[in-house]
């Protein structure tokens, strides 16, 4: 049953991709490679789309609607620096990313106030060595230049020193808004997993690719 709402969910999405795709690149005279570039970019905005609209309507449920619209912004902003893991589907992907989302709003709602203190350092120490030793890592399919990469990976430690510094100031010198500074860090701390993921993923195909 998993499989076969896996197949429909990425059939869908591919489907109304190039549905649009071709309406829009027959308008413009694309070729078939233009639109199948197209279709791709389409596919990556609907699964985008779709997962933020269900991830911020919960957070409406549930009244965390600040603290996704933080995790989430942090999030997209440094994935887009620094890189980040490629699931096999679009059906893959989305479960991955909600099941850290559900995990994220757990701690959220549970996770003493008092305790976020003790996360703010570690996290941010583990999150700046990660950047310096893996980012960028650049999606198999679209091979960056070695002069963008070292851009991003300036931009996003930028990024991720001014988060952290950002957090270490709401839990210093504000009290009752400690879930922010968690939210914050929980959006660098995915983002730095999915980067070492993604790494060593293309690592060991390489290996496997070489033997």
């Amino acid at each position: 049953m998993l499989y076969s709402l896996k197949k429909g969910c990425d059939v869908m999405i591919h489907r109304l991709s190039e549905s649009i795709a071709y309406f829009y690149g027959k308008k413009t005279d694309y070729t078939a490679e233009q639109i199948e570039v197209c279709i791709y970019g389409l596919e990556l905005i609907i699964s985008d789309f779709i997962v933020l609209s269900v991830a911020i309507a919960a957070s409406i449920i549930i009244r965390t609607f600040i603290h996704t619209i933080l995790l989430l912004g942090i999030f997209i902003l440094l994935r887009h620096q620094l890189g980040g893991f490629h699931a096999s589907s679009h059906f893959r992907c989305n479960m991955i990313f909600f099941a850290a989302y559900i995990l994220a709003m757990i701690a959220i709602k549970y996770v003493p106030n008092e305790f976020i203190k003790y996360l703010i350092i570690p996290v941010g120490i583990f999150c700046e060595l990660t950047a310096l030793k893996y980012a960028p890592v650049e999606h198999p399919n679209r091979p960056v230049s070695k002069r963008k990469k070292k851009k991003f990976k300036r931009t996003g430690i930028i990024l991720l020193t001014l988060f952290w510094i950002a957090a270490i100031v709401l839990i210093t010198l504000f009290t009752g808004i400690e879930k922010y500074a968690l939210s914050i860090i929980l959006g660098m701390f995915y983002v730095s997993i999915s980067v070492v993921a993604e790494f060593y993923k293309q690592y060991r195909k390489n290996l496997l690719q070489n033997k």
